[in-house]
């Protein structure tokens, strides 16, 4: 009888052989999986506006050419406000003209600032908007890097260690390209407007 009361206090104190228990509940992490597909929202919002603009800041969509600014205001109120200048659009080739064209980007009066016409819109043909289009691509991407594994594992890692490698090397290598970007995009702005 001794060896039986010793077994039994084996199994309640958790010395002894195994007892098959419940299933292991799988976590779902639905406020995290909703959190990457936020992220995910906002990986290809960004992605739709910066994909479009990087092509027209070279100059290779649309037809290109100078706008001369005339003039300078302020459109819209209160934090939607934004300084649009209006000039005459001359093309390189000198078939289109457009003498109420107008950007969204303040420079001086008299600047010829070199554009694209594209959609009926006119775009800035520098280094600096490339290279803001640029970041913005990069921002993308690092959203995306991010986003992912946050929506179908519900964590950035989920203990799942090529995830977490992707994640880790994304983020270390898209982030400072991205802050690269807009600092050097920031700094041709300023040098040259």
């Amino acid at each position: 009888m001794g060896g039986r009361s010793r077994q039994r206090r084996r199994r309640q104190s958790g010395r002894g052989a195994a007892q098959p228990g419940p299933p292991a509940r799988r976590k779902w992490y639905v406020g995290q999986r909703l959190a990457g597909a936020c992220v995910l929202v906002l990986a290809v919002t960004c992605g739709a506006f910066s994909v479009p603009g990087l092509p027209r800041s070279f100059g290779l969509v649309g037809t290109t050419g100078t706008l001369t600014v005339q003039w300078c205001g302020t459109e819209g109120f209160g934090r939607s406000s934004h300084t649009v200048c209006h000039g005459p659009f001359r093309s390189d080739d000198g078939r289109t003209t457009d003498p109420l064209a107008s950007i969204e980007t303040e420079y001086t009066r008299g600047h010829r600032v070199p554009v694209t016409k594209s959609g009926g819109a006119y775009y800035s043909v520098t280094p600096s908007a490339w290279f803001g289009w640029l970041a913005g691509i990069f921002a993308a991407a690092l959203f995306l890097c991010l986003g992912v594994p946050m929506a179908l594992f519900g964590t950035l890692t989920d203990r799942r260690p090529r995830a977490s490698w992707i994640v880790a090397r994304g983020a270390t290598v898209l982030l400072p390209a991205m802050l690269v970007c807009l600092a050097v995009s920031f700094v041709l702005d300023v040098a040259f407007s």
